[in-house]
């Protein structure tokens, strides 16, 4: 006696793909191609997405001098990808007591 509600497992084919993981050895959040160029303008937003930090941690950063380098066009403010880059870089230390690269 077959109960009609309770139907036999039967596994699905996979018809996707394999997801491929992301590279460790990328320094930005976005995609490859035309967006990676140097000279590229991002806003506070895509900036913030590069470093992983909050639009206002950015944004107190501007006020109190710190942070990386950025651009003021009328009122809109925009970071040069390869400013966040050299911002990275110098950013990198072997240890706490380390004071990084000479200013």
């Amino acid at each position: 006696m077959s109960d009609p509600l309770v139907r036999p497992f039967r596994p699905r084919a996979h018809s996707r793909q394999p997801q491929k993981r992301p590279s460790s050895r990328s320094t930005t959040a976005l995609p490859k191609g035309p967006l990676e160029r140097e000279d590229r303008l991002l806003t506070e937003k895509e900036a913030a997405k590069v470093l992983r930090i909050s639009v206002r941690t950015l944004q107190g950063w501007r006020v109190d001098g710190g942070g990386p380098k950025f651009l003021k066009i009328g009122r809109s403010v925009r970071y040069r990808l390869s400013a966040l880059r050299d911002y990275i870089y110098n950013a990198e230390r072997r240890s706490t007591s380390d004071p990084g690269p000479a200013a």
